[in-house]
């Protein structure tokens, strides 16, 4: 009953893996079972005739190799055995902590980097804007000259005028 409701040790176990183990324990304890009996029959003096009909009978039985193949067939149709492949070659505990802890030194490392970065575009704004300031100055310094000198230049037409 466990075997097939996937209780108590079956319930990590595949439904499909359990059904076949459910059918090849089946098929093993019929044979047994009937073993058992022709032994009973032989014990009791069965007869030739009977001895070549068990023959015949267990003949025509599967042998467990080939039981082997059939439950290896289901089990490549059920995927199972890329299943256990995928499985072996998932990383366990320890790896999962060694990436985790890669990831997050990466993700220090990184956001030293962009705090790094930022300090860096600051003081480049601050300089922009200090040669803003120093731009705006010298504008209005040269907007003062060239007042002074068209100053200067209505002077001297004015002293020359006036000279004549």
């Amino acid at each position: 009953d466990d075997l097939l409701s996937g209780a108590n040790d079956w319930r990590n176990i595949q439904d499909v893996v359990r059904q076949t183990f459910k059918a090849l324990h089946d098929v093993v304890r019929s044979q047994g079972d009937k073993i058992r009996r022709l032994e009973q029959q032989i014990a009791s003096g069965a007869r030739a005739a009977d001895l070549d009909t068990m023959r015949v009978s267990m003949a025509n039985k599967p042998t467990f190799a080939e039981l082997e193949k059939c439950v290896d067939a289901r089990m490549e149709e059920s995927g199972l055995f890329s299943v256990r492949k995928q499985l072996s070659a998932k990383a366990d505990k320890a790896d999962l902590k060694e990436l985790y802890s890669d990831l997050t030194l990466a993700t220090q490392r990184i956001g030293d980097g962009t705090n790094s970065l930022e300090l860096v575009v600051r003081q480049q704004e601050a300089e922009i804007e200090a040669l803003k300031r120093e731009l705006r100055k010298l504008a209005a310094h040269r907007e003062a000259e060239e007042e002074h000198s068209a100053r200067l230049a209505t002077t001297k037409w004015v002293d020359d005028s006036l000279s004549f």
